[in-house]
């Protein structure tokens, strides 16, 4: 990833699952802190990681890591980046007290691991980064959950807003893959004040 050179790294959830052993979680945030980036990580939290043993999510920190948790920041004067912590969490928030005092006139970019709550941020984000979903990761699961969520995998378009649904790196349950395809997103954004 440090050879592309990205502006900006983000991780939209489920990170680590409730079997991710301490050890593979501790080497897995030591490679997080070599990866270099412009204006640095984000990290908001998927269901998986409350199902685990690990929710001092403070700890990335200390790996440069930023966690988002119900809040945003605004990146370098040009774009706000805000998190919302999974519903699983049961965090409970007013989505008007997150976003107060931001900037609503500079690009915004909306991580929340679960890509069912995107109409509730359009009104003030241009692009959501959501995960949850795997596509299904084994078919025909992908078929089944377009008819559960708005968008279930890949990029859409709604009015002046995106939302794009990862397929994410991993696998959760089974440690493969049928129908659907492990990977990582790189986005191309120009923007504009």
């Amino acid at each position: 990833m440090n050879d592309k050179h990205y502006d900006l790294v983000c991780f939209a959830g489920d990170v680590f699952d409730e079997n991710t052993p301490d050890t593979l979680m501790n080497r897995s945030l030591q490679e997080f802190k070599n990866m270099k980036s412009t204006y640095g990580t984000y990290w908001i939290s998927g269901n998986h990681e409350y199902y685990g043993k690990h929710t001092d999510f403070t700890v990335f920190e200390k790996y440069n890591i930023h966690f988002l948790k119900n809040t945003y920041e605004t990146v370098d004067n040009t774009f706000n980046i805000v998190g919302f912590t999974d519903k699983t969490s049961r965090d409970h928030y007013d989505i008007n007290q997150v976003i107060k005092g931001m900037n609503t006139s500079l690009p915004t970019i909306t991580l929340d691991h679960n890509p069912e709550r995107f109409d509730q941020h359009t009104y003030f984000t241009d692009l959501q980064l959501s995960g949850h979903t795997h596509n299904g990761q084994i078919f025909p699961g992908n078929i089944i959950l377009h008819y559960y969520y708005q968008n279930s995998y890949g990029l859409s378009h709604y009015k002046n807003h995106y939302l794009l649904v990862s397929a994410g790196y991993g696998s959760w349950g089974f440690p493969f893959r049928l129908g659907t395809q492990c990977e990582y997103d790189t986005i191309y954004l120009t923007m504009r004040k």
